[in-house]
């Protein structure tokens, strides 16, 4: 995750702040002004990952966004800077992905 806050253009010390805080589900997030798009635009997204069911059991595993609905998205809407959003889009998906991929990785 550090490599791609650098990536965006993140200082050390919001890198830093980052890893450093351990989060729970029931916590409340401040979303920084400059990012309000990017959050929007990732929620509006929640039906575009790929999966593949693994096991036996079927668990399904995230393998990311499909970049080809994500870019015809931000087409869609008319992003200026569809770089940059890319780069806020896939530092959320790398976070998701944890996540989600974690709580699949538990019930095996």
């Amino acid at each position: 995750m550090a490599d791609q806050l650098r990536a965006s253009g993140a200082s050390e010390e919001v890198i830093s702040e980052v890893l450093r805080r351990e989060f729970t589900e029931s916590e409340e997030y401040e979303i920084y002004q400059e990012n309000i798009e990017a959050v929007g635009i990732f929620m509006r997204l929640h039906t575009q990952w790929r999966v593949v069911s693994v096991g036996m059991s079927g668990a399904l595993v995230r393998l990311g966004l499909d970049y080809n609905t994500t870019a015809a998205y931000l087409d869609a809407v008319k992003v200026e800077d569809k770089h940059t959003m890319m780069l806020k889009l896939q530092i959320m998906e790398s976070a998701a992905m944890q996540v989600f991929n974690a709580k699949c990785n538990a019930k095996r």
